[in-house]
Formats: C-alpha cells, sequence, structure tokens
C-alpha cells in the first residue's frame, strides 16, 4: 500500500507540473507562433512621400521578436523594436526614442502606422534575391550612390558599420526624390542634411562639440561618394577638407557582387604623402576600380 501512496503523490506531483507548465507553452506558442509569421526582410514607403523624406525604409523582423527598422544602413546600426504579436504592435525600445507602431499583416502585404500621428506606411515582404543591398545602405540618405568598385582589397580596410572609429560621414551623389522638370546637381550630405561646400567650416566646429575633448585631434570621416561625381566638385571637396588638420577622410569602395552582404572597404586619403594624392587624384578622376 505505501507503494502505491507514493505513486499517487507522484502522478498528484506530475499533474500539478502540467498545469503550471501548460499555461507558458500556450503563451510561448501564442507569440511565437505570429512572430515566426512576420520575420522577413520588409520593405515599406510612406503613403505621402514629400521632400527630404527617404525613398523607402527598410524592417528586419526576426523569430527573436526584435523588429529593426534600416537595420543596415550608411548612419549606424538601425532603431530596434520589440515584437508585441497581441497587440500587432511594435514597441520603440532605442535609447532616447518612445513610442510605438502598429501593423497588420495579410501574406506577404504590410500596412504599418506611428500611433498617434499621422504617418502611414505600405510595404511588402522581399523574397530571396528581391533586395539591392546597396541601395538598402543609402535609402535613409535621399541619395542616389553606387560606391566605386574595390577590385584588389589587399591594402583597403574592411569597413564595420557598429565600429565607433569613425565620427562623422559625408555623402554625394544625386538626389533621389527630384522636384521640377529640371535635373538636380550632385549633392552633398554632412552627417544626413544636405549642404554645400562653404558649409564646412560651421559643420567641423559644430563635429568638435559632439566629441569628448581628448578625441577632437583626429576625426575619422567617411566618404561615401557616388562614383561617376564630377571631378571638379570632388576636387573642390578634398581641397577643402584639406586645410582642416583635424579631419582624417577615408573613402569607401564596395565590392563588385553584393548580392547577399555588402561589403565595404576604406581607403585613408593622406594628404601628407605626394604619391597617395597623386593616385586618390588619378583614381578619382577614372573611377574604373581601385586596380
Amino acid at each position: 500500500m505505501a507503494g502505491q501512496v507514493g505513486g499517487g503523490d507522484k502522478i498528484e506531483e506530475f499533474m500539478k507540473t502540467t498545469l503550471l507548465i501548460l499555461p507558458l507553452l500556450s503563451y510561448f506558442f501564442s507569440c511565437h507562433k505570429p512572430i515566426e509569421k512576420m520575420n522577413g526582410h520588409w520593405y515599406l514607403k510612406k503613403s505621402k512621400v514629400e521632400f527630404g523624406d527617404p525613398e523607402y525604409s527598410t524592417l528586419d523582423i526576426e523569430n527573436s521578436g526584435i523588429a529593426i527598422f534600416d537595420k543596415d544602413n550608411w548612419a549606424g546600426s538601425g532603431i530596434f523594436c520589440l515584437v508585441n504579436p497581441e497587440d500587432n504592435a511594435l514597441d520603440l525600445v532605442q535609447e532616447c526614442l518612445v513610442g510605438s507602431y502598429s501593423f497588420e499583416i495579410l501574406g506577404d502585404s504590410m500596412s504599418l502606422s506611428k500611433v498617434d500621428s499621422k504617418v502611414y506606411y505600405k510595404g511588402f515582404r522581399c523574397s530571396k534575391g528581391c533586395c539591392d543591398r546597396q541601395k538598402d545602405f543609402f535609402c535613409s540618405s535621399n541619395l542616389e550612390i553606387d560606391l566605386p568598385i574595390a577590385n584588389d582589397t589587399a591594402k583597403l580596410i574592411r569597413f564595420e558599420n557598429e565600429s565607433r572609429e569613425f565620427q562623422s560621414r559625408i555623402l554625394i551623389g544625386w538626389p533621389i526624390n527630384k522636384k521640377g522638370c529640371f535635373p538636380m546637381p550632385i549633392m552633398i550630405n554632412l552627417d544626413g542634411s544636405f549642404a554645400n561646400i562653404q558649409d564646412l567650416d560651421l559643420w567641423v566646429e559644430t563635429l568638435k562639440l559632439t566629441i569628448v575633448p581628448n578625441k577632437r585631434q583626429r576625426i575619422n570621416t567617411l566618404l561615401f561618394v557616388n562614383r561617376e561625381t564630377d571631378i571638379n566638385q570632388l576636387n573642390d571637396l578634398l581641397e577643402k577638407l584639406k586645410t582642416f588638420k583635424v579631419i582624417v577622410p577615408y573613402v569607401a569602395f564596395r565590392e563588385k557582387n553584393f548580392d547577399n552582404q555588402l561589403a565595404i572597404w576604406l581607403r585613408r586619403i593622406d594628404f601628407k604623402k605626394t604619391e597617395t594624392e597623386k593616385l586618390i587624384a588619378e583614381h578619382f578622376a577614372n573611377w574604373p576600380s581601385t586596380n
């Protein structure tokens, strides 16, 4: 009889444990299954695009329940959200950012709206091979940029987007959202704002204020330049950068194929070396490759 009582206790304990675990499993699968249906690489476009707005945005949703706007982009590592499938919401978790987005998904189509605002997006899920990684990288810049090709990367530096080594970025390319009948000239973007070469003085002084004092003597600056940029405009920019003793420019190149991943390589411009300056000038004039 003692053995039977012990067996009964074990069964009762098993049943109690099962009753505790089942709700947890139910909650896990109820959350995980919707996220699984949402995951992928999404393209989003505002219902009303105005001058200055990005042509589109990307949204990557992972099984972990993390969603990232513009995951890989020229400015950094994107904006992070937590997926709340129960409320059909994406909750911002980035430092200094608050708010949330509500969404609806039907198959491979998505509608997205920012809560308490009139910002609406429509989008679709990108199947394998449908995206342009370079275009995604620059989509928030409002500039059309095709980087020069690096056929030989032996003397170049591999760029890691998460690196904090680079304090500023200069982009040169054609505006995407053009207005009017006449083509717009190539424009300069200084850390996210359109500018002229004359604005560089104020930009550098402002930039210094955002950097801790012991790192102001060397400001590593990335140059993302469309490979068809006019040589005269580019030379004007380089000559102006040369006058700032603290700016250390690095020119960005890409590998020829970037179907699965956009690999970016950097070459430092050392204005003190005549041979390097000559090499860079010849390269900018021709733009074929780094060979």
